[in-house]
């Protein structure tokens, strides 16, 4: 395979890379931020704090680390505020409660990085909608980058339609549009998260192809390591993939050995010290995160990770099939369920392929770190007690990314007529995954509402012309629903009707 070895920054992007990431850009951006603006109800900034993170924004600059909402009389004086069939009507939900306060057990580093800079330059708080638009958007830029370097620098000669699949691919199947289409706090540190994780991938990519600036590199992903563990403590879990590139850097470089050591492992120890003080600030414990003192439903177990969990979760996370239907988008899943990311998308089957292709040692080590990142994100994923479709954003970029390079990688492999046969077999992985990822994305926007009647009318109109000709009938259907309540005289009803297909 031929390298592209031009002298000068060996990952800078030139004339069509370029302009292509800029158009990919313009229309990540646009997408993401209708999303935000739709999810927030057309105020994605506000003078006043409204969602839980801009609270706790306001709550920092007030100089309190407990929020400035007071928790009502009646919780406090419950016999136990911790249960969650009595709290129900009177707590601000998965807060934590200590010590008569309201505390945030979420990661802070999306305020360290949107909400605090944006309150202190303008005074306005960001919607949270708008916050995981602003992290998906960001973290798609890196992770379209970091696609087009490491094609330029390694294979360049990959067909040009075939990488402008991988980055739709990369953009749908990263599954992170799906946390801006809600205004909610959940999506706001799993975005920022996946934001970080996708700046220190392209921060290791610059340190294992730079001469003069390794030291630099090596910081700048030390940072961004420990930013994401701030956001999602749970990547801590998979941080250990890093060893890898820390290793060829150590090799490369044996006269700075132990600064690169200190370089790497310095800012997340910062980032990580930080975050054991604020918690023994607030609850009197170092690896106390609010948690304990969560105020939610019944179903929280003690135990929030466990190896037992994973052969059940992998048959959600891992294989769950979507399900092809007649109505439009066509394939579908539960209305919020995870689907299974090797039967939906599997464009994850490249990352075999990095290992079997004598790519050039630099890139062999970023995209096998980036795809070990994403199965450690899988496996960790899988040991938590539930299954939500929001935490697949901590597996799923890795995965998409790392699979893609591995595809395009081999569709240069070949020569003659087995490069036509490769090419076409990527382009069908990169199809699929693409159509199923985007289909998923189209339901779950649809699912509240009647955003997809208008497509639905023009996609469906085959379907009810083939039922007219067969003579197929429609008519009413009633349901009448009693629902049990609960020690209070209240409930909280979930309901799942249907297949989740809108219209139907």
């Amino acid at each position: 395979m031929q390298s592209n070895r031009s002298a000068g920054d060996p990952l800078l992007l030139k004339n069509s890379d370029g302009f292509a990431l800029g158009l990919f850009m313009l229309a990540v951006i646009g997408v993401f931020g209708l999303l935000a603006f739709e999810a927030s109800a057309g105020r994605p900034l506000t003078r006043d704090p409204e969602g839980y993170y801009a609270l706790v924004t306001d709550a920092f600059f007030s100089g309190q680390l407990h929020l400035k909402v007071e928790p009502r009389s009646e919780l406090l004086a419950l016999s136990d505020p911790y249960n969650g069939a009595l709290n129900q009507p009177y707590r601000l939900i998965d807060l934590s409660l200590y010590h008569g306060k309201y505390y945030f057990y979420w990661g802070l580093t999306p305020v360290v990085l949107l909400f605090a800079p944006l309150r202190f330059v303008s005074g306005l708080f960001p919607s949270e909608a708008l916050a995981c638009a602003f992290f998906g958007a960001a973290a798609t830029g890196c992770m379209g980058w970091l696609l087009l370097a490491l094609r330029r620098r390694h294979f360049p000669e990959s067909s040009a339609i075939l990488t402008f699949f991988a980055l739709i691919c990369i953009a749908s199947g990263s599954y992170l549009p799906a946390l801006a289409m809600s205004n909610s706090v959940y999506g706001v540190p799993i975005a920022a998260a996946a934001f970080c994780q996708s700046l220190l991938w392209c921060f290791i990519a610059r340190a294992l192809h730079s001469r003069d600036s390794v030291l630099g590199w090596t910081v700048a992903a030390g940072i961004a390591l420990g930013l994401a563990i701030a956001a999602r403590p749970n990547y801590v879990l998979w941080s250990a993939v890093l060893v890898w590139p820390l290793v060829v850097l150590w090799r490369r470089n044996a006269g700075r050995r132990w600064s690169l050591v200190v370089a790497a492992a310095g800012p997340s120890a910062l980032a990580i010290s930080i975050m054991l003080g604020l918690n023994w600030l607030r609850f009197g414990r170092c690896l106390e995160f609010g948690m304990h003192y969560q105020l939610t439903g019944p179903l929280q177990p003690e135990v929030l990770f466990s190896w037992k969990n994973i052969i059940s979760n992998f048959g959600v996370y891992g294989w769950n099939p979507p399900v092809f239907v007649r109505l439009f988008p066509f394939i579908t899943t539960i209305a919020t369920g995870p689907f299974g990311v090797l039967s939906a998308l599997p464009v994850v089957f490249g990352i075999a392929g990095l290992f079997k292709l004598r790519l050039a040692p630099a890139a062999q080590v970023v995209t096998g770190t980036v795809g070990l990142a994403g199965i450690g994100g899988l496996l960790a994923t899988c040991a938590f007690f539930g299954c939500g479709g929001r935490y697949q954003v901590d597996y799923l970029p890795g995965m998409v990314l790392a699979g893609a390079i591995g595809l395009l990688a081999c569709g240069v492999r070949p020569a003659g007529f087995s490069r036509w046969v490769t090419g076409g077999l990527v382009a069908v992985l990169l199809l699929f995954s693409t159509t199923v990822a985007t289909a998923l994305l189209l339901q779950l926007w649809g699912a509240n509402g009647e955003r997809l009647l208008p497509l639905s009318r023009i996609f469906n109109r085959p379907v009810f012309w083939a039922d007219e000709m067969l003579g197929r009938k429609y008519g009413p259907v009633s349901l009448v629903l009693t629902l049990p309540t609960n020690k209070t005289g209240e409930f909280e009803p979930i309901i799942l009707t249907g297949d989740g297909v809108p219209g139907r």
